[in-house]
């Protein structure tokens, strides 16, 4: 992306039908130096999630300074929360942003129940 001039990215969103945590891993840079404020991917059984762990890559998510959230298929969000087993293989959209308005934005879609 330097080489092209851009310096940031609003939002990236990944579906590459089970290999977005290639693409995740392939994008460090961009997220360690967190040049992404919003990241969505898909998590499900497919391809490389099939032997992978979406809370293992949420946690490496976290250690850049994104907070994720799952998404429903009506868009409400969940957080992660600690202690809990995600890794259910199930289809689900993931959404993650450091950008601290990015993130308040996100919690206003974030049920009360789950607050």
């Amino acid at each position: 992306t330097a080489s092209r001039g851009i310096s940031d990215v609003s939002w990236l969103t990944i579906d590459t039908e089970g290999h977005d945590k290639h693409v995740l891993h392939g994008a460090v840079r961009l997220l360690s130096s967190r040049a992404v404020k919003v990241l969505e991917f898909e998590y499900h059984n497919l391809g490389a999630w099939r032997h992978s762990s979406v809370s293992k890559e949420v946690a490496w998510l976290q250690g850049f300074g994104y907070t994720c959230f799952w998404q429903s298929n009506k868009g409400a969000l969940s957080p992660f929360l600690p202690g809990c087993d995600y890794d259910f293989h199930g289809w689900s959209n993931v959404v993650c942003a450091h950008h601290r308005h990015a993130v308040q934005r996100l919690r206003t879609l974030v049920p009360v129940e789950l607050q």
